[in-house]
C-alpha cells in the first residue's frame, strides 16, 4: 500500500512540473527585475454574407438552408395570398403567376485590400421537387411580370446579384426573389410544400 502511494505522489509531482518549465528572469543585489513577453498573432482576411427580411416575407435562419423564406400556398392564377408584407406581391400572365418578396443581403469583409472587382452572384443549387415551380429574381423593384428573369441553375454561370451596386462592407442590398408557377395541367400538385435552394457567393477582389 505504501509503495502504491509513493508512485501516485511521484506522478502528481511530474504533472505539476510540466507547467513550470520556463526559465525565470532573475536579478540579485536589487529589488527590481524586468522581463519581456513577445505576443504573436496572425492577421486573417474575413468575409461574411447575411440574408435578412426586407419589407415582405420573413427571412429566417435554417430550415433547409443557411436562411429560408416561405411563400406559403401559391397558385398559377394568383388567387392564393402567398406571404404578406409591403415588400411582397404577385403578378399573373397567361396561366402563370409569380409570387415575390424583397429581402436584404449584407456583405461584410475586412483586410481584403482592393474591392473594385468584387462580385455577388447566385444560382439554384437544388431545384423544386414540385413540377411547375421555378426561381425568378430581379435586382430592382418589379412593376410587371416581365421584370423577373429566371435564376441560373448552373454554378459555372450564376446570376449576377450585385448589379450596378457597389459592394461595401456592412451595407445591405435590397433584392427580389420569386417563385414562378406554371399552370400547365401536367404540373400536378403534390399536396405538400416543396423547397428549392439558392446558393449565393460573395467574392471580394
Amino acid at each position: 500500500m505504501r509503495l502504491k502511494g509513493l508512485v501516485l505522489l511521484a506522478a502528481v509531482a511530474m504533472a505539476t512540473n510540466a507547467y513550470a518549465q520556463n526559465t525565470p528572469k532573475t536579478a540579485v543585489g536589487t529589488n527590481t527585475v524586468s522581463a519581456t513577453l513577445a505576443v504573436k498573432a496572425t492577421l486573417a482576411k474575413a468575409v461574411s454574407l447575411t440574408l435578412n427580411t426586407g419589407a415582405g416575407c420573413t427571412v429566417s435562419n435554417g430550415s433547409g438552408g443557411d436562411f429560408s423564406l416561405d411563400f406559403g400556398t401559391i397558385d398559377a392564377l394568383g388567387i392564393s395570398a402567398g406571404c404578406g408584407g409591403g415588400g411582397a406581391g404577385k403578378y399573373t400572365s397567361s396561366n402563370q403567376a409569380i409570387y415575390f418578396s424583397d429581402y436584404t443581403i449584407t456583405p461584410a469583409f475586412t483586410n481584403q485590400g482592393t474591392t473594385s472587382g468584387s462580385t455577388l452572384s447566385a444560382y439554384v443549387s437544388s431545384a423544386f421537387g414540385q413540377s411547375g415551380f421555378s426561381i425568378v429574381q430581379t435586382n430592382s423593384a418589379p412593376a410587371v411580370f416581365a421584370d423577373f428573369a429566371a435564376m441560373s441553375t448552373a454554378s459555372g454561370t450564376p446570376t449576377d446579384v450585385k448589379g450596378s451596386s457597389s459592394i461595401a462592407t456592412g451595407t445591405a442590398l435590397t433584392r427580389y426573389v420569386g417563385v414562378k408557377v406554371d399552370g400547365t395541367n401536367t404540373n400536378t400538385p403534390t399536396g405538400s410544400s416543396s423547397t428549392a435552394v439558392v446558393t449565393y457567393t460573395l467574392t471580394i477582389q
